[in-house]
This record gives C-alpha cells, structure tokens and sequence, in this order.
C-alpha cells in the first residue's frame, strides 16, 4: 500500500491515535492537519498539548522510575500492530530504514569531532551498526527517544 505526502501523514495520524488509547502514556492527540499550499511549504499539523514540563535530569526525582516507564512505554508500542503503518522514507527520515542514508553525514560529522572524541571507535561503531539490521518482524518504532522529546506530568 503506498501512501504519499499529506495521504501519508493523515494515516500515521490516525494510527497515533489508535496507538494511544494502547500505550500506558500519554501522546498528543492531532487536532488539524493540512497540507502544503500557497503560502506554507510543507504539510503541517497542530497537536493538544499535553500539560507537564521537559523532562531534564534537574526535573526527574526517580531516574529509575523514569527508565521504567519509558521502557514499557516503548515495549508496548512494539506490542502494537504496525501492519499499514509508513514503512521508512523520505517522510519520516527513513526511520526505521537503513542507516546507509546517514553514511556520509555521520561520517563527516565524526571528522569534524577528530581531536575530541575517539574517531576511531566512533566509527568502529558507527561500521557496526551499518551491517547490523533488524531481525525482528516488523514494529513501531519511536523516532526520536532523547531525554527532552519526552514530557514529565503528575498523571
């Protein structure tokens, strides 16, 4: 099945939706979404905001407790069924892809860090995960897994 710009991002919206109601936290809910015109280039979205604050080290009272919930949290979206779900590209940053797509970049940005970090095993790694792939059926995967992409609330 094979989706397209604004078609693409309406069906991994609805599907957001049908994952949240499956994952033991919260994510926001798409209220609009529209698509590339006249006077905005790109397709857009608009969420509901989910109350609470970044999460930072300084914010965190039980890191443990943090590890936890976040590891279920990604747990049970792979629990989740992902058949029609976007298979990787240029929409989502080919997520979930090959890491071959980052090759060059990656590379330059570790030579450009030559002389403060260890280039030579930074890209011994960097070689191992460009053989390494997924053995796995397919799953949901979430792209972007930093401390300040998630939110702390008092839910």
């Amino acid at each position: 099945m094979k989706y397209c710009g604004f078609r693409k991002s309406v069906l991994l919206q609805s599907q957001q939706l049908i994952c949240g109601r499956l994952l033991p936290l919260p994510i926001p809910v798409p209220l609009a979404m529209g698509q590339v015109g006249e006077n905005y280039p790109w397709n857009w979205s608009v969420y509901l905001w989910l109350e609470g604050k970044n999460a930072t080290i300084d914010c965190i009272e039980d890191l443990g407790q943090f590890a936890v919930k976040l590891a279920q949290f990604l747990i049970a979206l792979q629990q989740i069924d992902p058949t029609g779900g976007p298979l990787p590209g240029q929409h989502n940053f080919f997520r979930g892809g090959s890491l071959a797509i980052y090759d060059a970049e990656t590379r330059a940005a570790i030579a450009a860090l030559h002389g403060k970090i260890d280039t030579e095993a930074v890209t011994a790694v960097w070689k191992s995960a460009l053989e390494s792939t997924w053995q796995g059926a397919p799953v949901w995967l979430h792209g972007d897994v930093y401390l300040q992409s998630r939110g702390i609330t008092n839910a």
